[in-house]
């Protein structure tokens, strides 16, 4: 009996300790890869250099010369001349047919990530029907009011980014009738766990958001 208890008690702590350790390790081995793979490709010649004529290295370098590089463009862009060259580089950029594919797409990317008036329409979670009707999932409300030529035309839709389980990167992008989206009052923090978690960590009730006030006459 003793024995039975105490592998209960030790199961009870290992899987106590195992929850608390393994956000913190996933946390550690995300920001260990990040730093391999930023020291790497920016401070990469840098060290070799160093290395092959004086010996040494010095780790993080390739970090510190993306953090200088972010700030120098940070600087610069609030500056006349740079508003004036940037345009003209991008332009240049659009003249090669790869480089033609993928920047638009990553500018629209950037603008949406860190331009504060569309971090708003980030910040809806919500409940939309998905594989099926009869059964829902969370996703994002990344735009509203989409338009189509076989669209209603008195009819809302939402462009919902619905995401996999458990890495909330990657997902779906649907058009979702405004009658077929739940708006939730939930942070976008608090959805993310859910995904994240695989639904471990999860509200036990899903509030719609509150309908908005109609506008004072």
């Amino acid at each position: 009996m003793e024995t039975k208890t105490s592998f209960s008690k030790f199961k009870q702590y290992f899987l106590s300790g195992l929850a608390i350790m393994f956000p913190v390790f996933v946390t550690l081995w995300v920001l260990k890869i990040l730093f391999q793979v930023s020291d790497g490709f920016l401070g990469g010649f840098v060290n070799d250099y160093l290395y092959a004529e004086y010996g040494y290295y010095i780790p993080g370098l390739g970090i510190l010369i993306m953090v200088s590089l972010i700030v120098l463009a940070g600087y610069l862009t609030n500056k006349v001349f740079a508003r004036r060259l940037f345009p003209e580089i991008e332009r240049w950029l659009m003249k090669f047919p790869l480089i033609r594919s993928i920047y638009p797409s990553a500018k629209q990317l950037s603008k949406f990530i860190f331009n504060e008036s569309s971090k708003a329409k980030f910040s809806r979670a919500a409940l939309v029907p998905w594989p099926h009707q009869n059964c829902y999932t969370l996703g994002f409300v990344m735009n509203e009011e989409i338009s189509c030529e076989r669209f209603p035309k008195s009819q809302k839709y939402y462009t919902v980014f619905v995401t996999t389980v458990p890495n909330p990167l990657t997902g779906f992008i649907s058009f979702y009738k405004e009658e077929d989206t739940i708006l939730l009052d939930i942070k976008v923090d608090e959805a993310l766990k859910v995904i994240i978690s695989g639904g471990v960590i999860s509200p036990k009730v899903f509030k719609p958001q509150a309908p908005a006030p109609p506008p004072a006459q």
